[in-house]
């Protein structure tokens, strides 16, 4: 009996030191939401978010969300999302398997960012947003071919809201909806 107890174990062990090795270190991931990750349906990674989830989410997780990054994370995990990935580049995305947008922040915490396949009514429901919750705001103007436009929130000297368009061909074009803080 404790033979066979033992031939069980080590295939176990086997099988979490192979997955540890394929986490970086930057990564603090844990196992159940790697095997989460691996059965998410692909077109949730960045889903087809409605305008009304999109702006809600950017709402929630970023513009009222913590800047600092545990709180970030740790508010994204109570909600069912589970990190794509460790660290990269100082940015780590969170998903979810259902139409809420994928969110990204920022190790520093002078970012946040919600990503979703572009779909109708999405900017009219950021600028709707954007008039009533920071009606001090002011339309800056694009900055660029991928940022459609750029609003000064006015809560801070600094703090600007992005909306970015990916150049990706449709059906698969992203909108992002990014917070800099500075």
């Amino acid at each position: 009996m404790p033979r066979r107890a033992h031939a069980v174990t080590i295939p176990a062990l086997a099988a979490v030191v192979s997955l540890a090795g394929c986490v970086g270190a930057n990564d603090d991931s844990t196992i159940a939401e790697r095997r989460e990750l691996g059965n998410i349906r692909p077109w949730n990674v960045v889903p087809n978010a409605s305008p009304r989830t999109l702006v809600a989410t950017f709402k929630r997780y970023c513009l009222d969300g913590p800047a600092d990054a545990a709180r970030a994370a740790a508010m994204l995990r109570s909600a069912s999302f589970v990190p794509q990935g460790g660290w990269v580049g100082g940015l780590r995305a969170f998903v979810v398997d259902d139409s809420r947008p994928q969110v990204i922040i920022s190790d520093d915490g002078r970012g946040c960012a919600v990503s979703a396949l572009s779909r109708t009514g999405q900017t009219q429901a950021l600028t709707e947003m954007i008039a009533d919750r920071l009606p001090q705001a002011q339309a800056l103007g694009p900055t660029g071919r991928a940022v459609e436009q750029v609003w000064a929130t006015g809560r801070t000297p600094r703090e600007r809201i992005l909306l970015i368009r990916d150049g990706t061909p449709a059906p698969l074009n992203k909108i992002t909806i990014a917070l800099q803080r500075h």
